[in-house]
């Protein structure tokens, strides 16, 4: 009996645009993805960097765009134009490891971002958390009760709606 792994995977490419479309994205132990300059990778589940693997987004304007779970136990490296957007209100993303990102964003009205107890998430450019409305507002969570997490931006600009 043999045994297949189904990965789904779609690459468009529109007047010069590169976008990579997956359902759930696991970089494995050992492996590196890297966005080229320009790229969009939209998740449309949850992105895993597991140990010892690297999510490399350091071209220029490199975008992701995640409905699910982040979750780095390793090396992402944002480039000094990427952005990492968080979407689909229908969705807890649960935000696990340290992460430093360039440009953080949700502008999805009512989303849930819980964030793991312990953790630091640093924003070295640009944050952005617009709900869109009075009483969709993003929520922002410890995934422990009474267990903070830190958000450092550091960066110059901060949206905050």
């Amino acid at each position: 009996m043999r045994k297949f792994i189904i990965i789904f995977f779609v690459a468009v490419a529109v007047f010069g645009l590169a976008i990579d479309a997956f359902a759930d994205l696991t970089i494995q132990s050992g492996e590196t993805y890297t966005l080229s300059a320009g790229e969009t990778l939209t998740v449309d589940g949850n992105l895993t960097i597991e140990a010892t693997g690297t999510l490399d987004a350091s071209a220029t304007n490199t975008n992701i765009s995640l409905s699910g779970n982040w979750s780095n136990s390793e090396t992402f490296t944002p480039g000094t134009s990427s952005t990492v957007t968080f979407t689909d209100n229908t969705v807890i993303s649960n935000i696990t490891g340290n992460t430093s990102f360039y440009n953080f964003t949700c502008s999805t009205a009512s989303k849930n971002l819980t964030f793991e107890a312990g953790s630091t998430q640093t924003i070295a450019n640009t944050l952005t958390l617009n709900g869109q409305a009075s009483g969709t507002e993003i929520q922002l969570r410890s995934s422990a009760a009474g267990t903070q997490w830190t958000l450092d931006v550091t960066g110059a600009a901060q949206t905050i709606e």
